[in-house]
């Protein structure tokens, strides 16, 4: 879930809208702890191994990395509907 706030601030060419987007804390969370727990399991492999390469120690690495693009476009595509909103409604509602 997804979570916009802002504020309004006069300028003297009309105001200026400052918005933000976050996340639920709730989804955030797992996210973090399954990446930390993929940061671990790479470090483990690297210490018994010595390399990413040897005993197919790269995956976790290759699951970090798809998984926090996964993240990223998913979010990226909330920020852009959100401002795509956000410019539909103050076009509509333009004083």
């Amino acid at each position: 879930m997804t979570f916009m706030y802002g504020r309004f601030s006069p300028t003297r060419a009309g105001v200026r809208v400052d918005a933000y987007l976050t996340w639920d804390p709730l989804i955030i969370a797992p996210i973090v702890l399954f990446w930390i727990g993929l940061s671990v399991a790479i470090i483990i492999n690297l210490i018994k191994t010595g390399s990413l390469i040897a005993n197919d120690a790269y995956k976790p690495l290759a699951i970090l990395t798809g998984s926090y693009l996964l993240v990223y476009f998913i979010y990226f595509f909330e920020a852009s509907q959100l401002e795509r909103f956000l410019l539909d409604l103050f076009q509509t509602y333009r004083i």
